[in-house]
Protein backbone atom coordinates (compact mmCIF):
# COMPACT_ATOMS: atom_id res chain seq x y z
CA UNK A 1 0.00 0.00 0.00
CA UNK A 2 1.19 3.77 -0.80
CA UNK A 3 0.43 7.07 1.03
CA UNK A 4 -0.68 10.24 -1.20
CA UNK A 5 -1.35 13.44 0.58
CA UNK A 6 -0.70 15.63 -2.23
CA UNK A 7 -3.01 16.65 -4.92
CA UNK A 8 -0.15 17.61 -7.26
CA UNK A 9 0.80 13.60 -7.72
CA UNK A 10 0.84 12.39 -10.81
CA UNK A 11 -1.28 9.44 -10.56
CA UNK A 12 -3.78 11.47 -8.99
CA UNK A 13 -3.29 13.99 -11.84
CA UNK A 14 -3.66 11.47 -14.15
CA UNK A 15 -7.33 10.31 -12.96
CA UNK A 16 -8.34 13.62 -12.10
CA UNK A 17 -7.80 15.07 -16.09
CA UNK A 18 -9.37 11.75 -17.59
CA UNK A 19 -12.66 11.78 -14.97
CA UNK A 20 -12.95 15.62 -16.90
CA UNK A 21 -13.22 14.51 -20.08
CA UNK A 22 -15.32 10.56 -19.48
CA UNK A 23 -14.60 10.03 -23.44
CA UNK A 24 -11.35 9.08 -22.73
CA UNK A 25 -11.78 6.80 -20.08
CA UNK A 26 -11.05 3.34 -20.31
CA UNK A 27 -11.80 1.68 -17.20
CA UNK A 28 -14.94 1.14 -15.22
CA UNK A 29 -14.79 2.73 -11.48
CA UNK A 30 -16.49 1.00 -8.50
CA UNK A 31 -17.19 3.19 -5.91
CA UNK A 32 -18.55 1.03 -3.19
CA UNK A 33 -17.35 -2.22 -1.61
CA UNK A 34 -20.52 -3.73 -2.96
CA UNK A 35 -19.76 -3.04 -6.20
CA UNK A 36 -16.00 -3.81 -6.06
CA UNK A 37 -16.72 -7.25 -4.81
CA UNK A 38 -19.05 -7.67 -7.45
CA UNK A 39 -16.08 -6.66 -9.92
CA UNK A 40 -13.68 -9.19 -8.67
CA UNK A 41 -16.30 -11.55 -8.43
CA UNK A 42 -16.75 -11.01 -12.08
CA UNK A 43 -12.90 -11.77 -12.91
CA UNK A 44 -11.99 -8.18 -13.49
CA UNK A 45 -8.99 -7.11 -11.92
CA UNK A 46 -8.19 -3.84 -10.25
CA UNK A 47 -5.79 -0.89 -11.85
CA UNK A 48 -5.93 1.24 -8.38
CA UNK A 49 -7.57 0.99 -5.30
CA UNK A 50 -7.97 4.36 -4.18
CA UNK A 51 -9.36 4.23 -0.02
CA UNK A 52 -9.48 7.11 3.04
CA UNK A 53 -9.42 4.87 5.54
CA UNK A 54 -6.09 2.21 6.40
CA UNK A 55 -8.40 -0.38 8.21
CA UNK A 56 -10.37 -0.88 4.70
CA UNK A 57 -7.14 -1.97 3.52
CA UNK A 58 -7.02 -5.10 5.80
CA UNK A 59 -9.92 -6.65 3.46
CA UNK A 60 -7.99 -6.45 0.48
CA UNK A 61 -4.50 -7.49 1.51
CA UNK A 62 -4.31 -9.52 -1.95
CA UNK A 63 -4.34 -6.25 -3.71
CA UNK A 64 -1.73 -4.49 -1.63
CA UNK A 65 0.18 -3.46 -4.11
CA UNK A 66 -2.49 -1.65 -6.15
CA UNK A 67 -4.04 0.19 -3.22
CA UNK A 68 -3.10 3.90 -2.20
CA UNK A 69 -4.12 5.42 0.85
CA UNK A 70 -5.42 9.06 0.19
CA UNK A 71 -6.89 12.36 2.10
CA UNK A 72 -10.19 12.39 1.95
CA UNK A 73 -9.52 15.62 0.05
CA UNK A 74 -8.06 13.91 -2.97
CA UNK A 75 -10.86 11.74 -2.91
CA UNK A 76 -13.29 14.53 -3.44
CA UNK A 77 -11.00 15.05 -6.60
CA UNK A 78 -11.30 11.76 -7.77
CA UNK A 79 -14.63 10.97 -7.24
CA UNK A 80 -17.95 12.82 -8.92
CA UNK A 81 -19.84 12.65 -5.84
CA UNK A 82 -21.26 15.68 -3.71
CA UNK A 83 -20.28 13.13 -0.59
CA UNK A 84 -17.86 10.40 -1.85
CA UNK A 85 -17.43 6.86 -0.44
CA UNK A 86 -14.29 5.78 1.66
CA UNK A 87 -13.48 3.46 -1.50
CA UNK A 88 -13.28 3.89 -5.10
CA UNK A 89 -11.39 1.43 -7.72
CA UNK A 90 -10.73 1.72 -10.87
CA UNK A 91 -10.89 -1.88 -13.47
CA UNK A 92 -10.00 -3.07 -16.52
CA UNK A 93 -12.97 -3.63 -18.44
CA UNK A 94 -13.69 -7.56 -19.47
CA UNK A 95 -11.37 -8.96 -22.84
CA UNK A 96 -14.54 -8.90 -25.33
CA UNK A 97 -14.64 -10.63 -28.80
CA UNK A 98 -14.72 -8.26 -31.75
CA UNK A 99 -18.70 -7.72 -32.28
CA UNK A 100 -18.21 -9.82 -35.67
CA UNK A 101 -17.23 -12.42 -33.53
CA UNK A 102 -20.17 -12.18 -30.98
CA UNK A 103 -23.21 -11.74 -32.96
CA UNK A 104 -21.64 -14.76 -35.25
CA UNK A 105 -23.27 -16.78 -32.01
CA UNK A 106 -26.18 -18.97 -32.40
CA UNK A 107 -27.99 -17.88 -29.12
CA UNK A 108 -27.18 -14.15 -28.23
CA UNK A 109 -30.82 -12.84 -28.48
CA UNK A 110 -32.44 -10.57 -27.81
CA UNK A 111 -29.85 -7.45 -27.63
CA UNK A 112 -30.39 -4.15 -26.65
CA UNK A 113 -28.74 -1.40 -28.77
CA UNK A 114 -28.73 2.58 -27.85
CA UNK A 115 -28.75 4.68 -30.74
CA UNK A 116 -27.01 8.22 -29.24
CA UNK A 117 -27.89 7.75 -25.67
CA UNK A 118 -26.95 10.67 -23.80
CA UNK A 119 -27.41 10.43 -20.24
CA UNK A 120 -25.13 8.12 -18.39
CA UNK A 121 -27.54 7.18 -15.48
CA UNK A 122 -29.85 5.76 -18.40
CA UNK A 123 -27.12 4.15 -19.84
CA UNK A 124 -26.60 2.14 -16.40
CA UNK A 125 -29.86 1.47 -15.95
CA UNK A 126 -30.49 -0.24 -18.98
CA UNK A 127 -27.41 -2.21 -18.35
CA UNK A 128 -28.95 -3.41 -15.38
CA UNK A 129 -32.10 -4.12 -16.96
CA UNK A 130 -31.00 -5.89 -19.40
CA UNK A 131 -29.23 -9.03 -17.35
CA UNK A 132 -31.86 -8.73 -15.18
CA UNK A 133 -34.23 -9.62 -18.35
CA UNK A 134 -32.07 -11.82 -20.53
CA UNK A 135 -30.52 -9.67 -23.18
CA UNK A 136 -27.47 -10.75 -24.38
CA UNK A 137 -25.48 -7.43 -24.67
CA UNK A 138 -25.77 -3.91 -24.70
CA UNK A 139 -24.77 -1.98 -27.76
CA UNK A 140 -24.68 1.40 -28.06
CA UNK A 141 -24.04 3.50 -31.64
CA UNK A 142 -21.41 6.24 -31.95
CA UNK A 143 -22.12 9.93 -29.98
CA UNK A 144 -23.34 8.03 -27.54
CA UNK A 145 -22.11 8.71 -23.64
CA UNK A 146 -19.23 6.73 -22.54
CA UNK A 147 -19.61 3.25 -21.15
CA UNK A 148 -16.73 4.19 -18.73
CA UNK A 149 -18.26 6.93 -17.23
CA UNK A 150 -18.81 6.64 -13.48
CA UNK A 151 -22.41 6.90 -13.27
CA UNK A 152 -22.79 4.17 -16.01
CA UNK A 153 -21.42 1.80 -13.03
CA UNK A 154 -23.27 3.08 -9.94
CA UNK A 155 -26.73 2.90 -12.03
CA UNK A 156 -25.40 -0.82 -13.65
CA UNK A 157 -24.56 -2.13 -10.28
CA UNK A 158 -22.60 -4.75 -11.30
CA UNK A 159 -24.06 -5.61 -14.60
CA UNK A 160 -21.60 -3.93 -17.04
CA UNK A 161 -18.62 -6.00 -15.49
CA UNK A 162 -21.24 -9.73 -17.02
CA UNK A 163 -22.72 -8.56 -19.47
CA UNK A 164 -21.33 -7.71 -23.26
CA UNK A 165 -21.38 -4.08 -23.66
CA UNK A 166 -20.25 -2.93 -26.97
CA UNK A 167 -19.81 1.21 -27.35
CA UNK A 168 -18.82 3.58 -30.25
CA UNK A 169 -20.33 1.40 -32.63
CA UNK A 170 -21.21 3.05 -36.13
CA UNK A 171 -24.62 2.70 -37.06
CA UNK A 172 -24.12 1.52 -40.80
CA UNK A 173 -21.39 -1.39 -40.06
CA UNK A 174 -23.95 -2.30 -36.50
CA UNK A 175 -26.89 -2.66 -39.33
CA UNK A 176 -24.91 -4.71 -41.86
CA UNK A 177 -23.57 -7.02 -39.53
CA UNK A 178 -27.22 -7.62 -37.57
CA UNK A 179 -28.68 -8.44 -41.21
CA UNK A 180 -25.68 -10.68 -42.04
CA UNK A 181 -25.82 -12.69 -38.93
CA UNK A 182 -30.14 -12.80 -39.31
CA UNK A 183 -31.14 -10.66 -36.68
CA UNK A 184 -34.30 -8.79 -37.31
CA UNK A 185 -34.54 -5.40 -36.29
CA UNK A 186 -37.17 -3.67 -33.98
CA UNK A 187 -36.69 -0.02 -33.60
CA UNK A 188 -38.98 1.14 -31.00
CA UNK A 189 -40.93 4.37 -31.99
CA UNK A 190 -43.93 6.30 -30.61
CA UNK A 191 -46.03 5.44 -34.24
CA UNK A 192 -45.10 1.95 -34.51
CA UNK A 193 -47.13 -1.31 -34.16
CA UNK A 194 -47.99 -1.82 -30.77
CA UNK A 195 -45.50 -4.77 -29.17
CA UNK A 196 -48.50 -6.45 -27.91
CA UNK A 197 -49.75 -7.07 -30.88
CA UNK A 198 -46.46 -8.23 -33.08
CA UNK A 199 -44.80 -11.65 -33.41
CA UNK A 200 -41.53 -11.22 -32.26
CA UNK A 201 -38.90 -12.53 -33.80
CA UNK A 202 -36.45 -15.44 -32.43
CA UNK A 203 -33.33 -13.52 -32.97
CA UNK A 204 -34.50 -9.68 -32.12
CA UNK A 205 -32.21 -6.62 -32.08
CA UNK A 206 -34.09 -3.85 -29.99
CA UNK A 207 -33.22 -0.42 -31.14
CA UNK A 208 -34.29 2.46 -28.60
CA UNK A 209 -33.65 6.49 -29.41
CA UNK A 210 -31.62 9.18 -27.83
CA UNK A 211 -33.90 11.09 -25.14
CA UNK A 212 -35.58 13.94 -26.39
CA UNK A 213 -35.11 12.94 -30.32
CA UNK A 214 -35.67 9.09 -30.59
CA UNK A 215 -34.32 7.02 -33.29
CA UNK A 216 -32.25 8.60 -36.21
CA UNK A 217 -34.19 8.13 -39.58
CA UNK A 218 -31.11 5.65 -40.93
CA UNK A 219 -32.61 2.82 -38.44
CA UNK A 220 -36.40 3.29 -38.93
CA UNK A 221 -35.91 3.06 -43.00
CA UNK A 222 -33.46 -0.15 -42.03
CA UNK A 223 -35.71 -1.88 -39.72
CA UNK A 224 -37.47 -4.74 -40.04
CA UNK A 225 -40.47 -3.89 -37.56
CA UNK A 226 -41.43 -0.41 -35.68
CA UNK A 227 -42.99 -1.00 -32.42
CA UNK A 228 -44.47 1.23 -29.82
CA UNK A 229 -45.13 0.66 -26.16
CA UNK A 230 -49.01 1.13 -25.61
CA UNK A 231 -50.07 4.09 -23.17
CA UNK A 232 -52.86 5.54 -21.50
CA UNK A 233 -53.73 8.72 -20.18
CA UNK A 234 -51.75 12.12 -21.70
CA UNK A 235 -48.01 11.24 -21.06
CA UNK A 236 -46.15 11.73 -24.56
CA UNK A 237 -43.76 9.18 -23.79
CA UNK A 238 -41.61 6.91 -21.66
CA UNK A 239 -38.01 7.15 -20.32
CA UNK A 240 -36.34 5.21 -22.55
CA UNK A 241 -34.91 2.98 -19.52
CA UNK A 242 -38.25 1.86 -18.52
CA UNK A 243 -39.40 1.54 -22.14
CA UNK A 244 -36.22 -0.77 -22.41
CA UNK A 245 -37.27 -2.71 -19.52
CA UNK A 246 -40.62 -3.51 -20.88
CA UNK A 247 -39.64 -4.23 -23.93
CA UNK A 248 -37.62 -6.89 -22.72
CA UNK A 249 -40.10 -8.34 -20.39
CA UNK A 250 -42.43 -8.61 -23.04
CA UNK A 251 -39.80 -10.37 -25.32
CA UNK A 252 -38.98 -12.97 -22.28
CA UNK A 253 -42.65 -13.83 -21.52
CA UNK A 254 -42.86 -14.16 -25.71
CA UNK A 255 -40.38 -16.83 -26.12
Amino acid sequence: MKTITSEQNPIIKDFVKKLKKPKQLKSYFAETKKIFWEAINSGLKPEAIFLTEHSLAEQLIEYDSNIYLVTKKIMSLLSDLSSPNQMLAVFEPPNLPSLKTFLREKKVSPLVIMDRLQDPGNAGTIIRSAEALGAKAVIFTENSCSVYNPKVSRGAMGSNFRLPVYSDINTEILINLLKENSYKLLAMDMNGTSIEEANLPSKAAFFFGQEGQGLSEEIKKEADMILSIPMTGETESLNVAIAASICLYKYSIKK
